[in-house]
Formats: C-alpha cells, structure tokens, sequence
C-alpha cells in the first residue's frame, strides 16, 4: 500500500518486503505504524544509511576522529567553565541567570548534564595533572569521568594526593593502553588513601570503657574495650591480683 501526501490510498504495495511505502506524508494513517514504513531509497537510520563524511575517510576512522573531537570539545567547555568562574563580573553576560541555568535554556541541555560538567571542573581544579592530560588529550572524557567519580568520598586534600599519586603512571601511560587501567588505579588507590586516613584518625582509646558486674557468688563478670597494650596490662593486672596463696597442710594435733 502506497500513501500520497493527501493521504489516499492509491493501491500500490511493496511486493518484496509487503510495508507501506510512505512519501511526504507527516501522520500515519490508521492501522499503520512506524516500523512498517519504509521511505524509498536508504533509510536515514538504517544500515543503508550514507553518513555524511569525507572523502577517503571510511566510517570507522571518521567514528574515532569524531569520538577525538567529542572529547576536545569537553574539554574546552570545560575551560572556559573555568575562565568564567574565575573572570565573570556578575551575571550580565547571563541574562541574570546563573551559569548552570544560562547553559541548561540557552545550550538545551539538562540540568544533569551541566551539572557534571560544573562538578568535574571544579574537582580537576584539585586535580592538575589528570586537567592537564585530560585537556592535552591524553585522557579521553570517559576516563577522566571515571577518575573523577573516583575521589566523590575524598576531601579536597586527599583528591590533590590521588593526583600527585598519578602523575606518574600519567606520564608514562602507553597511547596504545588499556583505557579502562588508569581508572581502576584511580579507583584503588582512592580506596587507600580513604581507608589510610580513616585508620589515623582512629583511636581506640576514644572509645575506651571498662565495666564490672558483681555477681551473687562473690565474684564478677568484666568486659571493656581499649587499646591492645592497655589491654594487655589490665589483663597481667588481673592474672596477678587472682594468684591465690596455697592452702597449708592439715597439722594433726594427735
């Protein structure tokens, strides 16, 4: 069946695939849907689909250099995210609107969307050598997302410290690499510098306590909590104190 743009029905069919061949028209007529209508020639999104490329250019080289770009361009946002932070002079150039709401209307991108841009400029302030590698091209945007998300449980000075730790395996990380390794690295080594700080600033003795409970029988049941040598002194303490002296032998007197 074939569809004018008037809508009347002209009795032609697709004898190959048996679809509705639609031309011009902007509603479906009842009874038929999407995925039973083709356009003649290729279709825009199928496989048939030319793309609009360069010349010499096959898909795949064209998908990396347009994925390479993609991440230029974050990148950049990202800098000049930056350079208004830093160089705005109220919200003139905005409209009165905050940054974050300007882009959301102005750039029609959701509020998620500018937020993580906004959070990860911000983060790789912290963060010089990843900003760096990421704005060189070394790191590509979902890399640098993921070290990023890495440091979500971290302070501002831990964050610093994950990046001095890498610089180095930046520096030397091969073009050729694993993209998922340097991620993984961020992720267990803010791991340990989280667990590392959590472990200093612990202190059993903040939580020290020593309770004694007298039982009927004379005696008494103890349980408390401290640190391990103050423990162990408490215990040689205890073992001294029960040292009972030895009963003497039974002096008969006949």
């Amino acid at each position: 069946m074939s569809v004018t743009p008037s809508g009347f029905n002209t009795g032609m069919t697709d004898q190959v695939s048996g679809t509705a061949v639609v031309q011009g028209v902007v509603g479906l007529p009842e009874g038929v849907f999407p995925d039973d209508v083709h356009t003649p020639g290729p279709h825009p999104a199928g496989p048939d689909a030319t793309p609009a490329g360069r010349s010499g250019v096959s898909t795949v080289e064209r998908l990396v250099g347009l994925l390479a770009e993609t991440d230029r361009i974050i990148a950049e946002t990202i800098g000049l995210i930056r350079h208004h932070r830093h160089h705005a002079r109220g919200r003139t150039a905005t409209g009165g609107l905050r940054l974050d709401r300007f882009l959301t209307l102005a750039a029609g991108r959701t509020g998620t969307d500018i937020r993580r841009l906004m959070r990860t400029e911000r983060t790789l302030t912290r963060m010089p050598a990843v900003d760096a590698a990421f704005a060189e091209g070394q790191l590509s945007w979902s890399q640098t997302q993921g070290i990023v998300a890495a440091t979500r449980d971290l302070t501002a000075a831990q964050t610093t410290e994950l990046d001095d730790d890498l610089a180095g395996p930046l520096a030397t990380m091969p073009a050729d690499g694993d993209p998922d390794a340097i991620v993984a690295t961020a992720r267990d080594w803010a791991t340990n510098i989280l667990h590392a700080t959590n472990a200093d600033r612990y202190d059993p003795a903040d939580r020290a306590f020593f309770r004694i409970q007298p039982d009927r029988l004379g005696g008494a049941h103890f349980s408390g909590y401290d640190r391990l040598e103050s423990v162990l002194t408490i215990r040689e303490a205890a073992e001294a104190a029960a040292d009972r002296p030895t009963v003497p032998e039974a002096v008969r007197t006949d």
